[in-house]
């Protein structure tokens, strides 16, 4: 990868990991979302929507369980 693509995946998850902290300006339902164990943590979620295509995103996340 050539060095504008490493610094701008370094930031973003950087940006993430920080988001991932404190999710609650980000979230629908702060008292709920997030907030115990789960199989994908608000950072995996983050990562996953980022790096998916933009078409991916609009269909209904159970066809691909």
């Amino acid at each position: 990868m050539n060095e504008y693509a490493n610094a701008l995946k370094e930031t973003l998850t950087s940006l993430i990991r920080e988001m991932s902290t404190e999710p609650a300006p980000f979230v629908k339902n702060p008292e709920n979302d997030f907030t115990r164990k789960k199989k994908l943590p608000f950072e995996t979620v983050m990562h996953l929507l980022i790096s998916h295509p933009r078409d991916i995103r609009k269909n209904d996340p159970v066809q691909f369980r």
